[in-house]
């Protein structure tokens, strides 16, 4: 069954508790954290201490999407915050092994993220270590953007290389996901959707990831 992940970036922040809420009403199983630092993207997103109040209000899994330039030096800093899944991107960083140590010795499970033009072949040394990976199908920094088509493809080779290698990854696609390109994702081989603003601007949340966990 296909699961959603509610992406943080779209949520009211003025009524983050009732926004925390309205995700576990409707099914949503996981929490979708973006944190950029404003140099690896050109803007500034969730940082610690929203991340501790968020951490606080749900026993929902906590998923950090670390859009920085120095992944290894924030991993102590989210995993006392209450993060369940570190996810970093590959070409921020030159150690990865040692950069995956240090996230499972904090605690938490490891994840990559893969923008719409990275190579699944940038992971290919480390792929069996890693716990999730997420899919970008826009260019990380900002909600509102159209879902690449490409992206699709590169689903698939993900899901072909889990299969043929008996790899336990969780795949997520994230960005510019909707009605319409909800089922191709999940078709395409994405066990977990990250929805940002078509889940928080959708007046019946839940009626949205019922459908999706129904395909």
């Amino acid at each position: 069954m296909t699961e959603v992940s509610a992406s943080f970036l779209s949520a009211d922040f003025l009524e983050l508790k009732k926004e925390i809420k309205r995700c576990e009403s409707a099914g949503c199983r996981y929490i979708h954290i973006d944190v950029m630092d404003g140099n690896y993207v050109d803007n500034l997103a969730i940082g610690v201490c929203v991340t501790k109040c968020i951490s606080k209000g749900t026993s929902l899994r906590l998923d950090a999407h670390m859009a920085v330039l120095n992944p290894m030096g924030l991993v102590d800093a989210f995993a006392d915050a209450g993060i369940d899944t570190y996810m970093f991107h590959p070409e921020t960083c030159y150690h990865h092994y040692r950069l995956i140590d240090r996230i499972r010795k904090s605690g938490m499970k490891v994840g990559v993220v893969l923008t719409p033009t990275s190579p699944i072949s940038i992971i290919k040394h480390f792929i069996k270590e890693i716990d999730v990976i997420d899919q970008l199908a826009v260019d990380v920094g900002f909600p509102h953007q159209v879902f690449r088509s490409e992206v699709y493809n590169k689903l698939r080779e993900l899901k072909k290389i889990k299969l043929e290698n008996g790899y336990n990854y969780e795949i997520q696609v994230d960005g510019g996901i909707n009605d319409d390109t909800a089922k191709l994702a999940i078709d395409a081989g994405a066990e977990t959707l990250i929805v940002g603003s078509w889940l928080f601007e959708n007046q019946d949340m839940g009626k949205f990831v019922n459908m999706v966990k129904s395909y």
